[in-house]
């Protein structure tokens, strides 16, 4: 990279360069994830339950109605994956929760 060429202009040329073949300068990553899970409306209930929140403050941090959390842990309808991804992450983690309130 020359002085003259920002980090920008750099990062182009090395694109333009991938594109017409040369992968030289180029990095690789691959990165596997696993789907999320779903959970049943009990499970669902549970998590909240084990990290002491109400169905207002997880609607609250999942950024659902709390309609849609008492939706979920009767039965009648199922979190997204969006959603299930998050009550994951809840699950193994529950310190998160601080970072979600912003406290």
């Amino acid at each position: 990279m020359t002085e003259k060429q920002s980090h920008l202009e750099h990062s182009v040329d090395q694109m333009m360069a991938a594109l017409d073949g040369d992968y030289s300068h180029v990095s690789i990553h691959e990165v596997s994830s696993q789907s999320a899970p779903q959970y049943s409306a009990q499970e669902i209930k549970a998590i909240r339950k084990a990290v002491d929140l109400s169905q207002l403050l997880l609607a609250a941090l999942l950024t659902v109605s709390p309609r849609t959390v008492k939706a979920w842990e009767t039965g009648r309808s199922r979190p997204s994956r969006t959603a299930c991804r998050l009550l994951e992450v809840i699950q193994k983690d529950p310190s998160v929760i601080e970072l979600l309130i912003g406290d």
